[in-house]
């Protein structure tokens, strides 16, 4: 914090001299406080999988190591908070995607979906989870889905749920499968010593990028 002194013109030069024999007082330590909020979403269904929408902070238990942890409030977000009859503002372009990402009561998902790292078949135990994951989210969120190689830039975090759902369906594991599906690929292959290490190098900063486009687009953070 930028502290701003006025200082009066006026002063004497043997009132300041007078000043500079004047012991100051030690001045005592500043001691800083505050505390971090921390937000936690949570989807609650009843018996028939339908939101429940009227819970309160005495509904909600949080631990934190064990310990229990105060909740501050609980807010509703999604549609299911905004009035029935105002339509949600339709997305065209990244400016649209960027002022509907910034209300408050909107939230933004970004899936990674790490082919590198999944072996074939094993994402059969996470796809189904997914796809209901994403049907069941309030039609005010913002979802994309991604690969390693894709370019987040080209990303569209849309309300529209069918890019992510049939994205979701054709993910299947490729870890240790090399079998170039990209001509990126093709140069992969030439470096068979390396590959994985490679796989690794393109992961990484790609899953990063995604919490750094969410930062950008939502004013928040993600994965």
């Amino acid at each position: 914090m930028r502290r701003l002194c006025v200082v009066s013109a006026v002063l004497l030069a043997s009132t300041l001299h007078l000043r500079s024999q004047t012991p100051q007082p030690p001045q005592g330590p500043v001691f800083r406080a505050g505390t971090t909020l921390v937000q936690v979403d949570a989807i609650v269904t009843d018996p028939t999988g339908a939101p429940v929408v009227d819970l309160q902070a005495p509904d909600f238990e949080m631990f934190d190591d064990g310990k229990p942890v105060p909740i501050a409030s609980v807010r509703l977000l999604g549609a299911a908070a905004a009035p029935s009859d105002e339509p949600l503002a339709p997305i065209r372009n990244r400016d649209d995607e960027e002022r509907e990402a910034s209300k408050d009561e909107v939230r933004v998902f970004a899936i990674f979906l790490d082919d590198y790292h999944v072996r074939r078949m094993e994402e059969r135990g996470v796809i189904e989870p997914l796809l209901e994951f994403v049907r069941k989210l309030p039609a005010s969120d913002l979802v994309g889905v991604y690969y390693p190689l894709d370019s987040m830039t080209d990303v569209n975090f849309v309300r529209d749920r069918e890019p992510a759902l049939k994205a979701i369906q054709k993910f299947y594991g490729r870890a240790g499968d090399y079998l170039p599906t990209r001509p990126v690929e093709e140069e992969h292959l030439r470096r068979q010593d390396i590959i994985e290490r490679i796989r690794q190098e393109i992961t990484e900063p790609c899953a990063s990028s995604g919490s750094e486009r969410l930062s950008s687009t939502a004013r928040g953070t993600g994965r």
